[in-house]
């Protein structure tokens, strides 16, 4: 491959990436700066020009890659007819792109490192790398060991990561500043969509800079100026208020609800109805939250009230409630230490963080599609959105908005090394959303149904289209 002859133009940042030979480069800049766009680029055209190339592109989730990379990889770099197919994976083996020529291109996810045991490659593409661990991170160095026929097929195998910058503690962010891991910024101006050769915007540039000029806060400083600011280990730090906080919208249909509860007696109880639209995608409808100053009287009103007002009896109460639990007929959240998912507050974590993610025409695949890595087909009415939104207006929204972007991670030093643990000072409301979801991704449902992934069109023909609920009946927050 000559960088000198490449047909798509590439500029700035971009172009320094591709003259990069480092063992850690780490490509960062706000959004829209093609910086994904030359990562995949560069590793098709290493796979067409060298025959038997490995190249690994991994996120923090598998089940993610097919709605955000991957859609960017089939849609703008492969070209039909070159002769590219898609293998699907097994138990023990990665999904992969597989080029005539004997290249290949494995798939996977740092929540299934049983499928990178063995694994030997050229060059490792980590999308979204502030999502995955330092110690993640350094796993992934060991595989760049590729050899075919006894040799390199290129001198300088390197581990390549993307990312709109986090948080300025980040641990991503300080390997860069420590010169372990080489830093490339990109800028809006170095992609040719949005700026042209004379360095003026295009049609397509003003309406993306506009959008992003609208953002305010840590988005504005991160997505629009390129900066590392904001909340240190954020939990969810792709929440943004102006994407995931809206009213509900025309022509929806929700086939469940689920009603969380954490329990508190010094610290708030908090009841949160979601509901489940015919996308998958969840709806935080409102949030209730006070201490417990009656004896359960309250609470026990509140889940009644929301029981009758969503039409549902399918909910989650925290580990340490199974009276409460009994009480109000839902089954109790995952307690304990942990098991092979880990901790249960942290796996918690894991089924909900997806979520904030942005998926094709607003499309959340269920348990089968994310195994498949199946990618939802274009064009769809509906625009691209992602699976998480709380109801704008609603009693108990704010105040949930403002606990998730406070929602953060703390390490301490234990005998066994690091841990990690959520911050346990208001998490309350957000705790109960998470059994919700829990719930539902993982509980039995208590009537019969196919599965969320299932779901036919007789059944949903007969669900009736969301009516807003009357103003509640209690003090809010």
């Amino acid at each position: 491959m000559t960088t000198e002859t490449l047909p798509a133009v590439f500029r700035g940042g971009n172009w320094q990436l591709l003259r990069a030979r480092e063992r850690e480069i780490l490509v960062e800049g706000p959004r829209g700066t093609g910086k994904t766009f030359t990562i995949l680029y560069l590793i098709n055209l290493l796979c067409n020009d060298l025959p038997h190339f490995r190249a690994l592109i991994v996120r923090k989730y598998q089940r993610t890659l097919s709605s955000t990379c991957l859609r960017t990889f089939n849609e703008q770099v492969v070209a039909s007819g070159q002769g590219v197919s898609f293998y699907g994976g097994s138990e023990s083996e990665p999904a992969a792109y597989r080029y005539r020529n004997g290249s290949r291109i494995l798939l996977a996810g740092m929540d299934e490192p049983d499928k990178l045991k063995g694994a030997e490659v050229d060059i490792v593409y980590v999308n979204e790398a502030p999502d995955i661990s330092e110690d993640e991170w350094q796993s992934l160095l060991p595989l760049l060991r590729h050899l075919h026929e006894g040799k390199r097929l290129i001198e300088d195998q390197r581990l390549v990561g993307d990312c709109n910058p986090a948080n300025a503690g980040h641990w991503l962010n300080q390997r860069c500043e420590r010169g372990q891991t080489r830093r490339i910024t990109t800028k809006l101006r170095d992609n040719p969509a949005y700026y042209d050769d004379d360095g003026v915007l295009t049609e397509a540039g003003a309406a993306y800079l506009a959008t992003l000029t609208s953002l305010t806060g840590p988005r504005r400083e991160r997505w629009l100026e390129g900066r590392w600011t904001g909340t240190e280990n954020a939990i969810y730090p792709s929440f943004d208020r102006s994407i995931h906080v809206r009213p509900l919208e025309p022509g929806l249909y929700f086939k469940a609800t689920i009603i969380g509860e954490d329990y508190g007696t010094e610290h708030l109880c908090a009841v949160a109805p979601m509901s489940i639209d015919q996308w998958n995608r969840r709806w935080v409808r409102e949030v209730w939250a006070e201490t417990d100053q009656d004896q359960g009287k309250s609470l026990n009103r509140v889940v009644g009230l929301f029981k009758e007002r969503y039409k549902t009896h399918r909910g989650r109460v925290d580990p340490n409630q199974a009276f409460l639990a009994g009480q109000h007929g839902f089954s109790v959240a995952k307690g304990g230490n942990g098991g092979a998912q880990g901790p249960p507050r942290l796996h918690r974590i894991d089924l909900m963080e997806p979520l904030f993610y942005t998926f094709p025409g607003g499309r959340v695949p269920g348990p089968r599609e994310e195994g498949r890595l199946v990618v939802a087909q274009a064009p769809f009415e509906e625009g691209d959105s992602p699976g998480f939104f709380l109801v704008e207006g609603m009693p108990g929204i704010d105040e949930l908005a403002d606990e998730i972007e406070g929602y953060h991670y703390v390490y301490t030093e234990t005998p066994r090394g690091k841990a990690k643990n959520v911050y346990r000072t208001n998490e309350n409301r957000i705790a109960a959303v998470e059994y919700a979801n829990e719930e539902w991704e993982e509980g039995a449902p208590s009537y019969p149904y196919m599965g969320r992934d299932e779901q036919t069109d007789r059944e949903m023909r007969r669900l009736r289209p969301v009516q807003p609920p009357a103003q509640v009946g209690y003090r809010r927050n």
